[in-house]
């Protein structure tokens, strides 16, 4: 984004990556998810029916497959109860970073839904509260993204 428009002084280099209970890697993603027709009808929605013709498009689509050195810090974060997302999608991106040598910071939910929120009715499906709490995984990420965004000058805001 430097050129002739916006602040010439600011980078438009990403510094830092928050991935929060995203599917990173495509070719297996949908098949994890349940299989069988409900993983045919999502991949179609997504990438149309070309996919079945070719599957290498699924790649093209997995982030996964684009690490590589010298990225900026990741912070992942994932919950082992998801039924959005299986926890196994972000343990793809954390081996991915950690074969690149990138730094990274995970957060593995116990408890917890998509969203590294609560489970609706936990209770009353035996499920305890989530640890660390959605609050403490919230403050998490923030501290994260302030130590690689804020100038090391600026005060805490929060």
């Amino acid at each position: 984004m430097e050129g002739d428009g916006g602040d010439a002084g600011i980078s438009s280099r990403v510094q830092a990556v928050v991935m929060l209970s995203g599917p990173v890697d495509m070719t297996f993603y949908f098949d994890k998810k349940g299989g069988g027709s409900q993983a045919v009808e999502y991949k179609s929605e997504l990438f149309g029916e070309g996919w079945k013709e070719h599957p290498e498009i699924l790649s093209k689509a997995s982030s996964n497959y684009y690490v590589k050195a010298g990225l900026p810090p990741f912070w992942i974060g994932a919950s082992d109860k998801d039924a959005a997302v299986p926890v196994e999608q972000a343990d793809v991106l954390a081996d991915a970073l950690k074969k690149a040598g990138v730094s990274f910071e995970y957060l593995l939910m116990k408890n917890g839904g998509h969203g590294l929120g609560p489970i609706k009715d936990h209770e009353s499906k035996g499920i305890g509260d989530p640890v660390p709490t959605p609050e403490e995984a919230k403050e998490m990420t923030l501290r994260f993204l302030d130590k690689h965004l804020k100038p090391s000058s600026q005060p805490d805001r929060r």
